[in-house]
């Protein structure tokens, strides 16, 4: 809503649509209030950069030269110059972390059978201290940074994955779909696909007892299709075997 009624401004500044002062009026009350309530709190940055916005916006439709001073006196605190050194480490952090997530899906592709270099990967990448910080990391920024790394990385590796499995790569499949679980929080819901397609790659490689383990922990996260797992020709391998049907019994007896 915030930014629909931003571009009802511009397109007034734009003239293609006629002034609507009390839009106006509205609108830019609301946008100081905001800023305000940023300094307020005690964060300036955002604060500054809202004042900023709001004088760029505004520019020629109303008098903003108190946003613009504003912004340019909270620009000047020692708070401000305090955030963009952290936020100059985090970009230096982001950098790493993409770099460290570069080669591991590399290595994936690369060596798929190497399951010892993958583990040391795994190990290297320290995904649970970036879990970690998602959660509990004493900034908004830094817990968003963490938040979004992560699922950035397990939205590619869940591609990458499904585009192997789609070609019968189970091997690289498997990394990838690994991965992409180890990068989940454990609240996420995708995590229950992720080990139900492991259950099904590891069946097709063969591995009747990883495939029931990642079954397992399909259910345990949410996994409830018992018609899909009693169905999948993938799992012809695991159908037959004591503790598949347990699960299925399990499942029944849940739904």
């Amino acid at each position: 809503m915030r930014a629909l009624g931003w571009m009802e401004i511009m397109a007034i500044k734009q003239g293609s649509k006629p002034k609507d002062d009390s839009l106006l009026d509205e609108t830019l009350g609301q946008e100081m209030a905001d800023a305000s309530a940023l300094s307020t709190a005690g964060k300036v940055y955002w604060a500054a950069r809202q004042y900023e916005s709001v004088a760029q916006l505004f520019d020629g439709l109303r008098d903003v030269s108190g946003a613009a001073s504003e912004a340019s006196r909270l620009e000047r605190l020692p708070e401000y110059t305090d955030f963009l050194k952290k936020e100059k480490r985090r970009d230096v952090k982001d950098a790493s972390v993409q770099q460290d997530f570069a080669r591991a899906l590399a290595f994936i592709q690369e060596s798929p059978e190497d399951r010892v270099g993958f583990l040391e990967i795994l190990r290297d990448l320290r995904l649970g201290s970036l879990r970690k910080e998602a959660k509990e990391a004493g900034t908004l920024e830094d817990r968003s940074l963490a938040r979004r790394r992560l699922f950035l990385l397990s939205v590619e590796t869940s591609r990458r994955g499904y585009a192997c499995y789609s070609k019968d790569d189970f091997l690289r499949a498997s990394g990838y779909y690994e991965l992409g679980a180890e990068s989940c929080l454990d609240d996420d819901p995708r995590l229950k696909i992720i080990y139900r397609n492991l259950g099904s790659v590891y069946s097709l490689l063969g591995d009747i007892k990883t495939a029931l383990k990642n079954l397992e922990t399909a259910v345990d996260k949410g996994f409830v299709g018992v018609e899909d797992l009693e169905t999948d020709k993938d799992l012809t391998k695991v159908r037959e075997t004591a503790g598949f049907k347990k699960l299925i019994e399990r499942l029944k007896k849940n739904k």
